[in-house]
């Protein structure tokens, strides 16, 4: 009916019927540069789904049924029943791999749902495409890494990857006291990351960047993290349109001695209802950018609201262009703190209110 170019999964022994699908998986996306169609219903996982060296390989699902539970609504379900310490999928060193359009069960650990590997110097890893997947069940530790693999422990080249719809509902995260994480780079070299409309709540982190990345997130909402973004290494970060609440910081940036730190938030909603006590929403170490454009700030916690830890560049700039910061002169004396003396230059504000307030240094 699809013509060679396509492989319907559930006519090659990817059943929904309760018996393991794992090997069959395996042999599919191992030997097909098929698009490969995975049935509807729940598919039984025990073991990690591993492509090498894949080029356009990939799986769709037949449809994302977002909070129906196993055994109910429409859509592909992909349920794990394998060991604590393996990942889902394992991508080493493929290009242009692709899985859209199913979801992810996990009510026992799994180490995370998708990983993708650089296998050497020579070997990049990139170019994925992820979309319209969503992840349940409190087993999961971690959505989708990009990590170095057993052959290059520092992580090669892994870059321009696109991140879309994609979504972990109540259930799918142990809460922001664990160390768990939604989107992980772990890569001396990866750049050009991008994600749109996607959604990460009650984890440790949202998106854990140490080794300077690079990335755009477009709209989507956090909720409940520890840090929805924990970036290090200096690389510039993007940040437009996205809402948070109830986590204990919004950015998070503690880069490596003299790597300055570039940021750029546009046009996002930071509510600080239910942060923790000591919590803010930006603390940025060794700033050298930051430029805010109609921005809203509502902070609640009792630490400073915008916290500078360290900043060796004479000519670091906090622009807040547009937008409001609110903060209770009780709670936030002084809203931006950790500037070196003299420095109120260094802060700022164009057509914008900060409630209360002056910018000040500590």
């Amino acid at each position: 009916m699809y013509g060679d170019a396509w492989w319907l999964l559930g006519e090659r022994g990817v059943y929904n019927d309760g018996r393991d699908a794992t090997q069959a998986l395996r042999d599919m996306l191992r030997g097909s540069d098929r698009r490969n169609v995975a049935p509807s219903g729940d598919i039984i996982v025990t073991d990690s789904i591993v492509m090498t060296d894949g080029f356009g390989r990939g799986m769709q699902g037949s449809g994302s049924s977002n909070c129906a539970p196993p055994g109910y609504g429409t859509g592909t379900r992909i349920i794990w029943l394998g060991p604590p310490d393996r990942p889902l999928f394992v991508l080493n060193s493929c290009q242009k791999a692709w899985l859209c359009d199913l979801d992810v069960y996990a009510w026992y650990p799994l180490k995370r749902v998708i990983e993708s590997r650089t296998m050497g110097p020579g070997r990049p890893s990139s170019q994925h495409l992820f979309e319209n997947l969503t992840f349940h069940g409190p087993g999961i530790r971690e959505l989708i890494a990009f990590v170095g693999g057993p052959n290059d422990p520092g992580g090669g080249f892994d870059g321009n990857n696109d991140l879309m719809t994609l979504r972990n509902v109540a259930g799918a995260g142990r809460g922001k006291q664990f160390g768990d994480k939604c989107y992980v780079f772990d890569h001396v070299q990866t750049t050009g990351h991008r994600f749109d409309a996607c959604y990460a709540s009650y984890f440790g982190f949202g998106v854990y960047a140490n080794k300077g990345t690079s990335f755009t997130w477009d709209a989507g909402s956090f909720a409940g993290n520890g840090a929805d973004f924990a970036v290090g290494g200096g690389a510039p970060i993007t940040v437009r349109g996205a809402f948070s609440e109830m986590s204990d910081h919004f950015l998070v940036n503690h880069p490596a001695t003299n790597a300055a730190s570039m940021i750029h938030l546009d046009s996002c909603h930071f509510n600080g209802n239910g942060m923790s006590d000591g919590g803010n929403y930006i603390d940025v170490d060794n700033l050298s950018l930051m430029l805010t454009n109609f921005n809203a700030f509502n902070m609640t916690g009792k630490d400073a609201a915008i916290k500078f830890t360290r900043s060796q560049y004479p000519t670091a700039r906090f622009v807040m262009n547009g937008g409001s910061l609110h903060t209770s002169p009780d709670l936030y004396p002084n809203p931006f703190t950790g500037l070196p003396p003299d420095s109120e230059r260094q802060v700022v504000v164009s057509n914008g209110s900060v409630a209360s307030v002056r910018a000040s240094v500590g």
